[in-house]
């Protein structure tokens, strides 16, 4: 089993709680960061990027543009441009933990897994509530082959997110490649009870030899 080609993904959309407290003063800038804000939240990346260009040109200042452009681009899977992106609201606001959180996943999306480990460290000290950053950052782990760290990240997103069936399923792939099959078929199990359509999940158990039900 390769380990590297089993793992399912979040399709994240970071940020969908921000509020527009920070927008920039101009009110042309305001304006357009508002429109790109409500294209980003209605999931037209495409769409939003061009006005959060303007928006930055308005006022390079305003890291949350950045932070948002980014993201845009992450979703589109355009992760050398997001990459910057990330970079320059951290750079305008350090403690950003969505902006770390970003920077982290992109970084492990480019297989730069020790920056992205370093990234989403620091996104936990930052908001040690913030599950997506414990699921990225098990990814990660999972991909350096650090699998016992992975193990408890995902079930530290599982702590906080009880229904997160992704982090299931991918600590049952972690079980299976450890050699751990009582765990594997039990986070398998959980994953479908959560999700039937995670048929990945199925397959892995009729190759483990088990049933859906205990």
């Amino acid at each position: 089993m390769n380990i590297r080609w089993l793992f399912l993904f979040l399709g994240l959309v970071f940020f969908t709680d921000l509020t527009l407290a920070q927008t920039p003063s101009p009110a042309t800038a305001r304006e357009l960061f508002a429109k790109a804000f409500e294209q980003h939240q209605a999931s037209r990346f495409a769409e939003a990027i061009p006005l959060f260009d303007e928006a930055i040109k308005q006022d390079a200042a305003n890291g949350k543009a950045y932070e948002l452009r980014g993201n845009c681009r992450q979703q589109l899977r355009q992760f050398e441009k997001a990459l910057p992106d990330f970079l320059e609201a951290i750079r305008l606001n350090p403690k950003s933990a969505f902006a770390r959180l970003g920077c982290g996943s992109v970084y492990r999306e480019l297989g730069k897994y020790d920056q992205a480990i370093e990234s989403l460290n620091e996104a936990i000290r930052l908001d040690p509530d913030l599950w997506l950053a414990f699921f990225e950052r098990g990814m990660a782990y999972a991909m350096k082959e650090s699998f016992e760290a992975a193990i408890s990240d995902f079930t530290e997103v599982i702590r906080m997110q009880p229904d997160a069936v992704l982090a299931y399923f991918n600590r049952a792939i972690v079980h299976e490649h450890c050699g751990k099959r009582e765990r594997a078929i039990a986070d398998y199990r959980k994953t479908l009870m959560l999700n039937p359509n995670i048929e990945p999940a199925r397959t892995r158990l009729k190759a483990l030899g088990a049933s859906e039900q205990n």
